[in-house]
C-alpha cells in the first residue's frame, strides 16, 4: 500500500541576484522615463498657465462692457536677477482714473497679499492669478514699461491715451507663457480688445508664429 500523498509540484522564487537584476533593470527604465514625464507635465502647466490668461483677458475685457466702467489688467514679471520671484496679473477698477491723458492704469500690485493689492482711492479688485516661480512657468512681457491695458467700458477695445490714437499699428499687448524660448507661447491683444494665440520667435510649439 502507497501511503504517500499526490505530489506537489515544488515551486521555483526568484533568487537574489535575479531580484537584483530586475530592480536595476526597472532603475535604469524608470531614470530614463523621469525627464520626459517631467518635460510634458511642464508642458502641460504652461498651457493651464496660459489657457487661464486668455480666458482673463477675456472676462476683463467683457466686465468693462458689462459694468458699464473701463477695466484694467497689470502683468508683473519676475525681474532678470530675481529668478525666484513670482509672475502673477491683477484685473481691477479704476474708477477716477484719467485714460485719455494717463492710458492704462498700474494702480494695483498682484504681488501684494490679499486686501492690500489695490489701495489707491477709486481702485477695486476683480481677480488675481499669482504664478510661484518654483512651477518653472513665468510670464513675460515685451516692454516693462507697458504692464498693462485697459478695457473700454464702450466696446470693449483697448483704451489708449490721446496721442496714442493715431498710432494703431504697433500697440498690441503680448503677455507670454514661458518655460524656456523653444517653449513658449503668447496671447496678444489688439485694438479691438480680443486676444489671440500666437508662438513667439524662437519656440517650437505648432501655433502660428506672431
Amino acid at each position: 500500500m502507497n501511503l504517500r500523498g499526490p505530489r506537489t509540484p515544488s515551486v521555483r522564487g526568484f533568487t537574489l541576484v535575479e531580484l537584483l537584476i530586475a530592480v536595476a533593470v526597472l532603475a535604469v527604465l524608470v531614470a530614463l522615463a523621469a525627464p520626459s514625464f517631467r518635460d510634458l507635465t511642464l508642458m502641460q502647466r504652461m498651457k493651464s498657465i496660459h489657457a487661464q490668461l486668455v480666458t482673463d483677458l477675456q472676462y476683463a475685457r467683457s466686465e468693462a462692457v458689462s459694468s458699464g466702467a473701463v477695466v484694467n489688467i497689470r502683468v508683473q514679471t519676475p525681474a532678470p536677477d530675481s529668478p525666484s520671484e513670482m509672475s502673477c496679473y491683477i484685473i481691477f477698477h479704476h474708477i477716477d482714473r484719467n485714460y485719455g491723458l494717463l492710458g492704462a492704469s498700474s494702480a494695483c500690485d498682484c504681488t501684494m497679499p490679499a486686501a492690500s493689492r489695490c489701495t489707491f482711492a477709486g481702485t477695486r479688485e476683480l481677480r488675481t492669478v499669482q504664478i510661484p516661480a518654483n512651477l518653472a512657468v513665468k510670464l513675460s512681457i515685451p516692454d516693462v514699461n507697458r504692464q498693462g491695458l485697459a478695457f473700454s467700458s464702450r466696446n470693449g477695445a483697448m483704451v489708449l491715451k490721446t496721442n496714442e490714437a493715431g498710432l494703431a499699428s504697433g500697440l498690441d499687448f503680448a503677455v507670454t507663457s514661458t518655460i524656456d524660448s523653444a517653449r513658449s507661447i503668447s496671447a496678444v491683444v489688439g485694438m479691438t480688445g480680443r486676444p489671440r494665440i500666437c508662438r513667439p520667435a524662437g519656440s517650437t510649439l505648432p501655433d502660428s508664429e506672431c
